[in-house]
């Protein structure tokens, strides 16, 4: 995974695609073609985007005025969402204040005002195409931006820490320090050389000009060190600050998760569950898809905790666990349409019911209905999947599961093992700050990824990972300490044993990378991993192999 510290660099990146939509400028008259007007056309774009200048943009009849002004000024609006909006502790978005909205525009503006090009000619191609020479000078923004900003967060760690019990002050301060970083930086900005690139300009369908918004976006990390983040602390991987305990030879227990005929079939008709149709039958079956009203309750207290309308529920998924959902399956099992039921079950510790977990509660049933699968013969699954009959499927969702379930069991294995080294071992009292940083990193990203999927943070993590805001809050400080540790002692024994990462090493793994997760180019993979972040995993994954291998299964 990439460094921890690219999590607060996500949002400076996004910095850099303030004018991606620019693509949708083109020229409106049909007619204007040839060398002199597609270099103007470039330029007034460029101008446009960067520099607020319309001047050409309306000159050449690119647009009007008002339409570039509304261009530019909404590159700047999109922008700035992301850095004026921020979590409080109850994972709702609350906009900061006008006046720090103000200043992060004003910021934003002044970066892209700051940038160096020079439009040169523009050669025709085949195809009506053209395209068109533009030198330019890299602006070093990120470099003075974040040097500054990790040496702030550092001097401020106590600080920091002392806001982390409240999310929206901490996240104000975080994003206050950003803007201050980056407004310094603007004050000793440096440039690299001058280098050149080609832009290519296409003639559409409609006879109109256009630079698509993927070129749009390559200049805009050519004129702007964007690479810089990607690249930042690329130096010697420092101590991990453990002294370590026993690393060999450890033993553990290796727990099984056998695949039972029922999670097949439970697999099998949830797969199918949008071709359940409504029944005459009014009793509850195995495998019925059953809609129910469900309020729930502590034991003996009146309280309600939890309701929910019209839920649909398939008997037999054990959808509260496997202790709880059998015997809540079974209560379900046998009972009519328009049956109230009423019984006390023991609430799952990992339910969604934060109040309820790991207690007895009441449950109130109200059966409202019942839909089923018709016959799985050969001939309806061949028509609504992509098997040929029952008996494929069902090989394959048995062999599916069985991957799944080795899958668990090594993961599980794996992480009672590293938790057995980690408690052998001894941590410098510093890394105590460093878990305390990584798991607000980890929460912000939580807060990024909800945002991007337009979702308050409560409904991301029900979404996304079948938690409660109160469940994700309790369990993030055990998965920030135990994945923090967890790199430190993989990384002591790499440097204990003296491994090393090779450049064949480095490489093999870029293409590792290339292949797992559909990367187009080694450059690519390198924007979102850094070359001491691949030394960093390549000897971690060398000292895994090494506990592993020398595990004993109790």
């Amino acid at each position: 995974m990439p460094d921890r510290k690219k999590v607060f660099i996500l949002a400076l990146i996004m910095l850099a695609c303030l004018f991606a939509g620019c693509g949708r400028m083109f020229s409106k008259s049909a007619g204007n073609s040839g060398e002199a007007y597609i270099r103007q056309y470039v330029k007034a774009i460029l101008d446009n985007s960067y520099k607020n200048d319309s001047r050409l943009f309306v000159e050449i009849g690119v647009g009007t005025e008002e339409e570039a002004a509304k261009l530019y000024k909404e590159g700047i609006d999109i922008e700035i969402e992301s850095l004026v909006t921020v979590f409080d502790g109850s994972g709702n978005l609350v906009r900061l204040d006008e006046k720090e909205e103000l200043e992060w525009r004003e910021v934003m503006k002044e970066i892209f005002s700051r940038v160096r090009y020079s439009v040169g000619a523009a050669t025709a191609t085949e195809g009506g195409n053209y395209i068109v020479s533009v030198s330019y000078e890299q602006a070093e923004v990120f470099k003075h931006t974040l040097d500054d900003y990790y040496a702030v967060l550092e001097e401020k760690a106590d600080e920091l820490q002392k806001l982390s019990s409240d999310a929206l002050a901490y996240n104000t301060e975080v994003m206050r320090i950003y803007r201050q970083c980056f407004t310094n930086a603007l004050k000793k900005l440096t440039y690299k050389p001058t280098q050149n690139v080609m832009v290519t300009v296409t003639k559409g369908e409609d006879g109109l000009y256009r630079i698509d918004d993927d070129m749009l976006f390559s200049l805009e990390s050519m004129f702007l060190d964007t690479d810089y983040a990607s690249d930042y602390g690329m130096g010697e991987i420092e101590e991990p600050g453990v002294t370590l305990g026993k690393y060999k030879g450890i033993e553990v227990e290796k727990k099984e998760f056998p695949v039972t005929e029922e999670q097949i079939l439970v697999a099998i008709y949830g797969g199918l569950a949008d071709g359940a149709e409504s029944t005459d039958r009014t009793t509850v079956r195995l495998y019925d898809f059953v809609t129910m009203d469900v309020e729930i309750r502590l034991a003996g207290q009146s309280e309600l905790l939890a309701e929910e309308k019209d839920i649909v529920m398939m008997i037999g998924s054990e959808a509260l666990g496997e202790e709880s959902g059998k015997a809540f399956d079974e209560k379900i099992t046998g009972s009519r349409v328009g049956d109230v039921l009423e019984f006390t079950l023991k609430y799952p510790e990992d339910g969604i019911v934060d109040a309820a977990a790991g207690k007895d509660a009441d449950f109130k049933i109200r059966v409202k209905g019942i839909k089923v699968l018709p016959e799985l013969t050969d001939e309806y699954i061949s028509e609504n999947t992509d098997f040929s009959g029952y008996e494929p499927l069902y090989e394959y969702i048995r062999e599916q599961l069985l991957i799944m379930s080795s899958n668990k069991t090594e993961q599980q294995f794996q992480n009672d093992v590293i938790a057995a080294i980690i408690e052998d071992s001894v941590f410098d009292s510093s890394l105590e700050r460093e878990i305390a940083a990584f798991e607000t990193e980890l929460r912000k990203n939580y807060e990024d990824s909800a945002k991007q999927h337009g979702l308050s943070l409560e409904e991301y993590v029900r979404q996304a990972l079948g938690m409660s805001l109160e469940q994700f809050n309790r369990a993030l400080p055990d998965s920030a300490r135990f994945q923090v540790k967890g790199e430190k002692v993989l990384l002591a024994v790499a440097l204990k044993e003296g491994f090393n990462a090779s450049e064949e090493d480095v490489d093999a793994y870029i293409d590792d990378l290339m292949y797992d997760y559909g990367y187009e180019s080694r450059e690519d993979v390198m924007k979102d991993y850094d070359l001491k972040t691949i030394r960093q995993l390549l000897l971690q994954n060398k000292a895994l192999e090494l506990v592993l291998g020398t595990a004993v299964v109790k």
